[in-house]
């Protein structure tokens, strides 16, 4: 006990009371008593011990006995069976191990060692107080400001590893709390026929340690309360369904910590969240790009022989994306030069179709007006001024400003520092591959034509076709 006591014990009092022990007092006492009476003032010489140090001594046994009686643990009494004391150990070990794990291939974790260190470090000052957490804004879908829980958001295109980086926090920091949760693809398991209701009951089942009969009532909300609790809520689209899942944030307990992951960083102004601790993550720079697909499409990390250039290509068209680069090193592995370059060429006019699928999900979420102002901006706007883009699009009768401020929340679009509208090259091509899918066949019926090589061809053969609602 002259260190501090390791966070990985176990402590168990075996027929012994902790506040005998505490206060030196009881049978623990008399044998207290006994051991101090037995060091005679001869004893002392010999250890070469004065009256004056041995007192100090009899103090440091004490504070240290104090110590270890104030140790959480297990206390076994003459009633106490011995087996139940045991499995009590046993699931705390249990427990303890599986804090420990974490469900992350961290065999492939490349280049976000970075970020996961700064989320940390965020919650760890907001928790010591080195920062006020919201800002003194009004209450949002009963959403109220509360200082006693800390929150940082994830904001991010599809595919650039929110859901990866905010599982590493979570198995990083999960054992400091008494329960934890991570609620995934909340997106997913709220639309459609499907409810939240059964992934609420899950959350609430998992943290109380029971499945408690009404979820709703003020017994359930003052245990839930009474928890330092760690939640990660993921793939967000609304705060209404944190709300659903939480209700008000007064009902986690001090020093709760919430983390959330979204595509629109509306959600996270919904929650009343400075942009200091909201992270925006942009993908991998090109040295953890290459590692990455390298681990993929080789599985090692250099390419073999005569695939540099191949390799290089891949690399640089899936600029900077995780979800990409792992999708194509699957794909590639183990194939031939001649399959790479097939590939390559084909993803030049038809994108893969396991990444579209990632990346079209905040496109299907926006209103028509907002997906024509994408698409324009995809075909024939990207690295135009904004103001001459919103002049067009209003011309259009888009209400330009309100969908471009949409579009940038919800990561498709990008201003520039010198006020150029673009978005991600692979968002580009999102946009393209959805109008060519109106008409894979006949260009005139397409609603959008940016080739001149098309443009030509439709105008020459007179096949336009005029669609309504563009």
């Amino acid at each position: 006990m002259q260190t501090k006591a390791p966070t990985d014990s176990i402590t168990n009092f075996l027929y012994l009371d902790p506040s005998n022990l505490r206060n030196q007092i009881g049978t623990f006492g008399d044998e207290f008593a006994k051991l101090v009476e037995s060091f005679k003032k001869e004893k002392l010489e010999k250890l070469q011990m004065t009256e004056e140090q041995f007192e100090e001594k009899i103090q440091t046994w004490k504070n240290a006995l104090t110590k270890a009686a104030n140790l959480s643990g297990y206390t076994a009494t003459n009633t106490t069976v011995a087996f139940e004391l045991a499995m009590r150990v046993v699931q705390n070990v249990l427990k303890e191990l599986n804090d420990l794990s974490s469900d992350v291939d961290n065999k492939n974790l490349v280049g976000i060692q970075g970020i996961c260190d700064r989320i940390v470090c965020c919650l760890c000052n907001q928790a010591n107080g080195a920062y006020k957490l919201f800002a003194p804004l009004p209450v949002i879908y009963n959403l109220p400001i509360y200082n006693n829980i800390y929150v940082v958001g994830i904001w991010g295109m599809g595919g650039v590893g929110k859901t990866t980086i905010a599982k590493v926090v979570y198995a990083r920091m999960r054992s400091q709390f008494e329960a934890s949760y991570f609620v995934d693809n909340v997106r997913e398991r709220s639309s459609g026929n499907t409810t939240l209701a059964p992934l609420k009951e899950e959350m609430f089942s998992r943290i109380l340690g029971d499945k408690p009969i009404k979820m709703d009532t003020t017994f359930t909300k003052r245990r839930f309360g009474s928890k330092k609790i760690l939640v990660v809520f993921d793939d967000v689209t609304d705060v209404w369904q944190i709300e659903f899942l939480v209700g008000d944030l007064k009902y986690f307990g001090e020093g709760s910590q919430i983390i959330i992951t979204t595509r629109d960083k509306q959600v996270l102004k919904n929650c009343v969240l400075h942009d200091e601790f909201i992270f925006k993550i942009e993908g991998s720079c090109e040295d953890d790009a290459r590692q990455l697909f390298y681990r993929y499409a080789f599985q090692q990390n250099h390419p073999l022989r005569d695939y540099d250039e191949l390799s290089h290509e891949v690399i640089r068209y899936a600029k900077g994306v995780p979800l990409v680069l792992k999708v194509l090193g699957s794909v590639l592995y183990g194939r031939t030069k001649h399959f790479w370059k097939s590939t390559i060429e084909k993803l030049q006019i038809i994108p893969n179709e396991n990444i579209q699928k990632v990346l079209k999900i905040s496109y299907d979420e926006l209103e028509d007006l907002e997906k024509s102002i994408f698409l324009d901006i995809a075909c024939f706007l990207k690295w135009e001024d904004r103001e001459f883009a919103t002049t067009f699009l209003d011309a259009c009768g888009f209400y330009a400003e309100h969908g471009i401020t949409i579009l940038i929340d919800k990561c498709l679009v990008t201003i520039s520092c010198d006020n150029k509208i673009t978005t991600h090259d692979l968002l580009q091509e999102m946009g393209w591959e959805i109008v060519r899918q109106e008409s894979t066949k006949h260009l005139g019926i397409r609603s959008r034509l940016w080739y001149p090589e098309d443009i030509y061809r439709v105008l020459e053969g007179k096949t336009v076709s005029v669609k309504e609602n563009m």
